[in-house]
């Protein structure tokens, strides 16, 4: 394989209506609409323009993007503080060619549609391959006389920030677990925050970075107290700790072992489980301790403890994130729950950690304190792609229905009256009622009457 044999020969656009009629779920009469036109366009020289899929010569194009920068200008410092908030999204300037004996007619009916149709367009790029566009100008370039074989139209298209790229759960909680990833990088940045050239300043660090490992004990012994593999790797995270900590000084304040070691001691309790309240509720409880030991000054030492604090509080967002893509829901209003609950997470520890900001903000600039600037993008994309999950989990599982029974029935005939199952399925959804009624005793042979039962349908 070489580049030339991974380039296609000419460029397509598909229009948002052509792309909804033909995607998964069309009707039948959107098909033959579809074929009809597609015969239309093929056997009539004049072209119909409505097929809604255009396809051209190309040659070349450039494609550019910038990067969204905050800069600060503050009073009584010298220079600009910028900060660096992700990439803007990416500028396609395209050209394309019509050609042929009805090249101009094909170009009019590729402006017509450019012009009518809204929302985004999929693009077939010979380099680039499928990309989904919002085009923003277009401009055709008519010129019989120097080039009456073919038509350019000119366009600028940019790539917008969209969900549609992701085509199933699967993919999205794998784009969750390498979001989390990267939100602990840059987490561990954040702590080239720290002064380490005070040795108070260095107490003070680790001795927030130490209740952070404490804190982190307790949540692993309110879940993995009896799961042998989970307490190995806490201890093994735990070790490399200790290690670490004990050669951060002046001649070594580098962070990165120590850092690595806590994200992964505040990982590992999450194997213990993959029930969502149980383990969310030990996490709530590590970041209510570990606010409790939130500096109430403003000096270097506090300033310190401070970023070491949201350090410890980051591993709990992280933390949250994982327990909301890894636990097994059953229901609907379970996923409900755990977006309300993980919301609610989010912005109790995101509001906590500006009040500690807050403490700073009538100093001067160099002594002041902005939380979360190396990580609250990429924390805001983690559970954009969160809430992401949880929705399509949402509509990937059944409706719970209740009823109350009006006379003693049997639940085998409840089965088999509610869900309707094959032959072959009676046995599953028995035990789907038994189970999720918690029917034990007489009530597996005959359920009296008035008891409420849950059916999912």
């Amino acid at each position: 394989m070489s580049w030339q044999s991974e380039l296609g020969e000419e460029i397509v656009f598909k229009s948002p209506s052509s792309r909804k009629a033909g995607g998964p779920g069309s009707g039948l009469l959107d098909k033959v609409k579809s074929t009809a036109s597609s015969m239309a366009d093929k056997y009539n020289p004049m072209g119909t323009g409505q097929s809604g899929t255009f396809t051209a010569k190309w040659r070349a194009d450039k494609r550019s993007f910038e990067r969204k920068i905050g800069q600060f200008d503050a009073p009584h410092a010298k220079g600009t503080i910028v900060q660096d908030l992700g990439p803007k999204s990416s500028l396609w300037p395209l050209t394309c060619y019509f050609d042929g004996m009805y090249h101009h007619r094909d170009a009019r009916n590729f402006m017509k549609a450019l012009f009518d149709e809204r929302e985004l367009w999929e693009v077939k790029h010979p380099v680039h391959g499928t990309l989904l566009l919002q085009l923003i100008s277009a401009e055709e370039d008519s010129s019989p006389t120097e080039y009456g074989n073919y038509t350019i139209i000119n366009m600028q298209w940019i790539e917008p920030a969209t969900d549609e790229v992701v085509v199933s759960p699967e993919e999205t909680l794998f784009s969750t677990l390498t979001k989390i990833m990267n939100v602990a990088d840059g987490c561990m940045n954040a702590l080239a925050q720290l002064r380490t050239d005070l040795f108070s300043a260095i107490s003070f660090a680790l001795g927030m970075f130490n209740k952070i490992s404490g804190f982190l004990g307790k949540t692993l012994k309110e879940l993995a107290a009896t799961k042998a593999q989970v307490l190995d790797a806490f201890e093994t995270a735990r070790a490399s700790f200790e290690g670490a900590k004990n050669v951060f000084d002046y001649d070594d304040p580098d962070t990165t072992d120590m850092s690595v070691a806590l994200i992964n001691m505040s990982r590992a309790p999450l194997d213990a489980s993959t029930e969502y309240g149980e383990r969310q509720t030990a996490y709530e409880s590590y970041a209510n301790e570990l606010f409790t030991a939130a500096p109430k000054g403003t000096t270097q030492d506090d300033r310190n403890a401070s970023i070491a604090l949201e350090f410890g509080a980051t591993l709990a967002l992280m933390a949250e994130a994982q327990i909301a893509v890894t636990t097994q829901y059953k229901t609907r209003p379970e996923v409900v729950m755990a977006i309300d609950r993980t919301t609610a997470f989010f912005n109790s520890v995101v509001r906590r950690l500006e009040a500690v900001q807050e403490l700073y903000k009538d100093l001067t600039i160099d002594r002041q304190y902005f939380s979360q600037t190396q990580t609250y993008h990429d924390l805001i994309r983690l559970y954009t792609l969160v809430f992401q999950y949880l929705i399509l989990q949402f509509y990937n599982l059944k409706i719970e229905k209740k009823i109350i029974l009006r006379k003693d029935r049997n639940p085998l005939e409840i089965a088999i009256t509610e869900y309707q199952p094959n032959p072959d399925e009676i046995d599953y959804y028995y035990s789907l009622l038994l189970e999720s009624n918690d029917l034990h005793g007489n009530e597996i042979i005959l359920c009296p009457a008035g008891k409420q039962l849950r059916i999912y349908v």
